[in-house]
């Protein structure tokens, strides 16, 4: 039962940690006044989230909407390291983090 316990806050911690990660990286493509600046900013993006998350392609992607010119969408998807099978991680409903972020593009006034 520990075991579960200590689990399940790890895997909180890593969900919390993921979503800040797409955070970060929608804020800093919204930052770009341009769309061809926003598309360079993606891929830049996409490697700082690797980086900071010690995630590859195949335990964490970012998935970047289509730019509308007014707001940065990105969705994360992670299964991130697990102390316990991920079957039973997917059961107790912490074995996949989904997450998506929006972010208003910056423009000055």
């Amino acid at each position: 039962m520990m075991l579960v316990a200590v689990h399940t806050m790890y895997a909180l911690y890593a969900r919390s940690m993921l979503t800040n990660a797409a955070h970060d990286a929608a804020r800093h493509v919204a930052g770009y006044a341009s769309a061809a600046s926003r598309d360079t900013a993606r891929a830049t993006e996409d490697q700082r989230f690797r980086e900071h998350t010690g995630l590859d392609n195949a335990h964490a992607r970012l998935e970047w909407a289509p730019d509308d010119g007014e707001v940065v969408t990105v969705r994360v998807v992670a299964r991130p390291p697990s102390m316990i099978p991920h079957a039973l991680s997917d059961l107790l409903g912490v074995g996949m983090t989904d997450r998506t972020v929006h972010t208003r593009v910056e423009r000055e006034r």
